[in-house]
């Protein structure tokens, strides 16, 4: 039995059902596939282009929260980045100085 048969074989999904699944615009999992992280694969005689869910997921990758940090530079000189307790509850907002 070969790895054709509709068993095997995997559904193809749209780029609009990829960014609903990530959770991020069309024109990003376009980009996505313009940067060649996500392999897309164009269906003879449409014109949209298909992809896997699990190559998708495969190229996602976590990032550790040891590794994750703020992103200070990004919001500019004078942000303010507060690192919340894992409990909501237990946060008290300190008095500026």
């Amino acid at each position: 039995m070969s790895d054709t048969t509709p068993s095997r074989r995997e559904a193809l999904v749209t780029i609009a059902n990829v960014a609903t699944h990530l959770g991020v615009t069309p024109r990003s999992v376009r980009n996505y596939i313009t940067q060649g992280l996500f392999p897309a694969y164009r269906i003879p005689g449409t014109r949209g282009v298909r992809l896997k869910l699990s190559e998708v997921n495969a190229a996602m990758k976590i990032i550790p929260a040891s590794v994750a940090r703020p992103g200070t530079a990004s919001f500019g000189p004078k942000a303010k980045i507060i690192d919340l307790p894992r409990r909501v509850e237990a946060y008290v907002p300190e008095a500026d100085q």
